[in-house]
């Protein structure tokens, strides 16, 4: 917290001095009262007020904002981020192929990284004897279904071959850029669309 003194109607960083006295700054900011503060004309000084798309520029002034000092700076537009190569581009979009599920026996799964985990720690417990069947497995519609251990791998296969498909597309992304033949973010897209 910083505080402002209100001086010949203008705002100025207070210092510690108060009539004629120097005053322990942080104990004032900490132990006045809000009254106390305006008796003496002091007041907490705002923040500065940045709108969305610009940043502030340089050392902050003071202003008055209908009795309160608040921070002000100059402006400048916010600097645009880059637009992604190609790669990345690919990257992004095979990322949500690839988390954006899929179906096994008409049921609707997840293949977010926590899901592909949990489909493969269930795999890997029915392929060692370990899970009891059948047992019921959430899908991704909200129901619950009950899945033999046989199902259990099958859905687990299913899973990995949306994910390893997805990679396989990014692959096949990569070397049409490195080629020449992929040259915008729609030809990625439509390398895509089947998902």
């Amino acid at each position: 917290m910083a505080l402002a003194l209100l001086k010949n109607g203008v705002w100025k960083r207070w210092d510690g001095w108060l009539d004629q006295v120097q005053h322990n700054i942080m104990a004032v900011e900490h132990c006045w009262s809000s009254a106390e503060l305006a008796d003496a004309g002091l007041a907490v000084i705002q923040p500065a007020i940045i709108p969305p798309g610009k940043v502030a520029v340089g050392e902050p002034s003071l202003v008055d904002d209908d009795g309160i000092p608040r921070e002000s700076f100059e402006l400048e537009d916010a600097p645009q981020p880059e637009p992604p190569t190609l790669a990345e581009y690919a990257a992004r979009r095979r990322w949500q192929v690839e988390i954006g599920g899929t179906t096994w026996s008409g049921w609707p799964i997840h293949t977010d990284r926590g899901s592909q985990s949990k489909i493969t720690s269930e795999a890997f417990a029915a392929l060692a004897g370990l899970r009891e069947e059948p047992a019921p497995w959430k899908f991704a519609d909200g129901q619950f279904r009950p899945l033999s251990n046989a199902d259990v791998i099958d859905m687990a296969q299913a899973a990995r071959n949306h994910v390893v498909a997805s990679f396989g597309i990014e692959a096949e992304i990569l070397a049409g850029i490195a080629a020449g033949t992929i040259t915008t973010t729609e030809q990625i897209d439509a390398a895509f669309a089947g998902f």
